[in-house]
């Protein structure tokens, strides 16, 4: 059904923009830590070590995360029942002019 396609890649989509945000977010703490920390140039800045970590598990938290989902909807799609995303399905509604359980606007 065209309807959970586009769900599925407008989630991709969001998840490919999030990964995309952590990363220049990260060379910005990178950068931004050996600017204030010059001085240390045969040491990494201190941020580098503290950050890693966080961004380590934020991304494989959105990995488990996007996994979980896939597979969940996936399965109730595969069954033929109707699975709408929480916050993506609205938006695929609204692209594909469909109301509520696919019924036609």
């Amino acid at each position: 059904m065209a309807f959970h396609a586009l769900q599925v890649l407008l989630l991709q989509g969001v998840y490919v923009l999030l990964w995309i945000v952590a990363i220049m977010v990260g060379f910005i703490v990178m950068f931004a830590t050996v600017l204030v920390h010059p001085h240390a140039s045969n040491a990494a800045p201190p941020a580098i070590f503290l950050m890693f970590p966080f961004f380590w598990l934020g991304f494989m938290g959105m990995w488990v995360l996007m996994l979980v989902i896939a597979v969940v909807y996936g399965v109730k799609a595969g069954n033929g029942e109707w699975a709408e995303y929480p916050v993506l399905g609205p938006l695929a509604r609204h692209f594909l002019k469909i109301g509520p359980g696919g019924a036609l606007l």
